[in-house]
């Protein structure tokens, strides 16, 4: 048995992602059930007591119960507005994000907000294709055909809603009637951008899915989207760039992507705009680093078959 989805969301409210992953653990392996908030009481502190996982501090009753108080409420509302939740150890949880390594250490997420299609996510490949939101012209051109080829060779595209590449992708995935998987750093009451709130309603029509980490009412912050992207490069059984700057966000996906034994790949442009450009340099340091591997019209149909076979 594992903890269920009230009593996964109870801890969240006041330990870490990664204890509250512990505790699940711990139970499914010990066959423990919790029936009340009391239940949830002695079992957490039995655990801190014998120090069974690796939790911070203890706490009193009224914590625990103020926190379940505050899950029912999160249940409530998610209900009304039309939010799944799946945890850890769901049939149709994501088996990507089960394995997810930043800095060493194991950070899968243990419960997740979605709108979708997310069993899809088992039975399909998915490749994530990122950048930064100031898109150049000849950027926003290649990455158009990049997302097309990919999504000709049945690839769920994977992004995170962002204005620039983000959108590119998405949008050039709808276009062929595929489907996308955007990964957010907000509460589905917080769409950002604002200007993508359509982008989602037909990611969802075309069989795609929505996912966040974080309860509806969460507002985005650099924080979020940070802890955001470890999930797109866990998604994607590669990840791809389009374009960014050597301070770009989107750094963060390239390092959570080669850490987890992941291709990192880097549009490669010829001419002298891209080439010279700081808002393309991050593409041209990866590259010239070694991290990423140049992607470019002449190998992309043969690093595509060679993804397809992985």
């Amino acid at each position: 048995m594992a903890l269920s989805k009230s009593d996964i969301l109870t801890f969240l409210q006041f330990i870490s992602r990664e204890e509250t992953l512990n505790l699940t653990k711990y139970a499914f392996e010990n066959n423990i059930v919790l029936n009340d908030i009391r239940d949830r009481f002695e079992f957490y502190n039995n655990c801190y007591d014998n120090s069974l996982v690796n939790l911070k501090q203890d706490h009193s009753y009224k914590t625990i119960m103020d926190a379940s108080n505050k899950a029912s409420f999160i249940f409530d509302c998610c209900r009304r507005k039309e939010i799944q939740i799946i945890t850890y150890f769901d049939k149709d949880f994501p088996k990507q994000f089960k394995s997810v390594i930043v800095n060493g250490k194991e950070t899968a997420p243990v419960l997740l907000y979605y709108k979708g299609n997310i069993s899809k996510l088992n039975n399909v490949k998915s490749v994530a294709i990122i950048g930064t939101r100031k898109i150049l012209p000849d950027a926003e051109r290649v990455g158009k055909y990049v997302t097309n080829q990919f999504s000709k060779s049945g690839f769920n595209i994977v992004s995170g809603l962002a204005e620039g590449c983000d959108t590119i992708a998405h949008k050039s995935a709808l276009l062929l009637n595929n489907s996308t998987t955007a990964i957010i750093g907000s509460g589905f009451d917080f769409i950002y951008p604002k200007s993508n709130i359509t982008l989602i309603q037909e990611i969802i029509t075309k069989d795609g899915c929505i996912i966040s980490e974080y309860p509806f009412d969460t507002v985005v912050s650099p924080k979020n989207l940070i802890e955001r992207d470890r999930l797109q490069a866990a998604l994607g059984i590669a990840t791809v760039i389009i374009q960014c700057p050597i301070n770009s966000g989107t750094m963060h996906t390239a390092k959570n992507t080669v850490e987890n034994s992941k291709p990192l790949l880097a549009i490669e442009y010829n001419n002298q705009e891209m080439l010279t450009n700081i808002l393309n340099k991050g593409n041209i340091e990866l590259i010239d680093q070694k991290k990423a591997y140049p992607l470019n019209s002449k190998n992309i149909n043969k690093i595509i078959n060679r993804l397809l076979t992985k």
